[in-house]
């Protein structure tokens, strides 16, 4: 009896033991940190892959010396935008989801707003990766139109390019990250005249 009274006094080992305990708690955030940190860094490299996209439509058509609106007169647009969005480091998973060209003007409270002109836009060229005819067919502008512009407003041809990338937990189903959703999705504008 003497002996199992000296064991259950005994207090060897005992900040082990706790150690063990709060370990456990200490580190369930911790990795939580990390999965929202890729997922972070992930949606950054999603939103250079739509950049990289819609500089490549500019960069191809103007050594094209092709006439804008980039959707109907530069054929080799579509591939390029793709082909430049995988080049990055997140590769062939992530894809262009829509990418769409209009004529924009500046409002006089600063945003950007369709022209009023007719076929202005937007018109989608590409979806899922893939090129579409638009329907009809963007046409040039010249004048913003009627409206509230700013001072010496010309239309601007802008493309905007959406890009998606499946995101995969770290830690699968204890992840925090997964509030955030399976699919990281960014969009950039640029403009290309």
């Amino acid at each position: 009896m003497r002996r199992l009274i000296a064991y259950a006094c005994e207090t060897a080992g005992a900040a082990a033991a706790e150690f063990a305990l709060v370990l456990g708690v200490l580190v369930a955030p911790l990795l939580g940190l990390v999965d929202v940190g890729t997922y972070v860094f992930q949606a950054m490299q999603v939103h250079n892959a739509a950049q990289a996209a819609a500089q490549s439509a500019r960069a191809t058509c103007s050594a094209a010396l092709v006439d804008w609106p980039v959707s109907s007169n530069c054929s080799a647009a579509a591939t390029n935008m793709v082909a430049a969005a995988q080049s990055t480091t997140l590769g062939t998973k992530v894809s262009i989801v829509t990418a769409t060209e209009g004529y924009y003007c500046v409002t006089s409270a600063g945003a950007l707003a369709v022209t009023a002109g007719a076929n202005s836009g937007p018109v989608t060229f590409v979806t899922n990766n893939t090129a579409q005819t638009p329907s009809p067919a963007l046409q040039t502008q010249t004048t913003c139109g009627s409206g509230s512009w700013a001072a010496n407003a010309s239309p601007g041809d802008y493309v905007e390019v959406s890009a998606s990338y499946p995101f995969t937990s770290v830690f699968g189903g204890l992840s925090i990250a997964k509030v955030f959703g399976s699919t990281i999705t960014q969009s950039t504008w640029m403009r290309i005249d």
